[in-house]
């Protein structure tokens, strides 16, 4: 008997998103020119990652929201795939797509410096505001913080990582690792939940107000 091949991380992740992902969450995946496994999108936007501003095609969502996904897969020095996604979220405002936040999930190693709270948010609306694609190429970098006494600028908040699981109430430790395949696409699906609830949300109550 043939002994069956086993299926790399990325392979596995591939067949997961197919087989649940894509039955939550309306998307097609394709692979880009760095071998990324990214979401089929339609409609032009700035997303802000990284330290720098790209020009992405988002996924319509519903209602006046929009997404971009990013799946990396970094190989470490042990010859082991290391999965890295990052998921952006839009709003249309008519003109362009309005990036609001995007949470990642990364295999970053815990060190000395900064042990980057995983997974975590990155709130992105503040600077959507002020960028647009004519000024994709010249916009200078900003600092982390900004002066906030004598100054109208505020925090950049793009660059802070607000965790999103951290186990405060147990022993402070803002890492969770993945595990697997099933546990990202997992972690994927609930995201997409939660963060659609919470928009239906936020437009029900506003609709009460008006």
């Amino acid at each position: 008997m043939a002994k069956k091949e086993k299926r790399t991380l990325r392979e596995h992740v591939v067949m997961l998103l197919n087989d649940s992902f894509c039955k939550t969450v309306n998307v097609r995946f394709s692979n880009d020119f760095e071998g990324s496994i990214v979401s089929v999108g339609s409609k032009k936007a700035v997303n802000s990652f990284d330290n720098d501003r790209k020009e992405i095609e988002a996924t319509y969502w519903f209602d006046q929201y929009w997404f971009f996904i990013c799946i990396r897969f970094l190989v470490n020095d042990e010859k082991k795939e290391k999965p890295f996604v990052t998921i952006s979220f839009f709003q249309d405002m008519g003109c362009q797509l309005k990036q609001l936040f995007r949470a990642e999930w990364d295999s970053f190693p815990a060190n000395d410096q900064y042990n980057h709270p995983q997974p975590h948010w990155h709130f992105t609306a503040q600077l959507s505001d002020k960028t647009s694609f004519s000024d994709l190429n010249n916009e200078e970098e900003e600092g982390v913080f900004n002066e906030l006494m004598g100054n109208s600028k505020s925090i950049n908040l793009d660059r802070m990582h607000f965790a999103m699981a951290g186990h405060w109430h147990k022993d402070a430790e803002m890492i969770n690792h993945i595990v697997d395949a099933g546990a990202l696409v997992a972690w994927m699906i609930q995201l997409f939940e939660h963060v659609q609830e919470e928009l239906r949300n936020k437009d029900r109550k506003k609709e009460r107000v008006v």
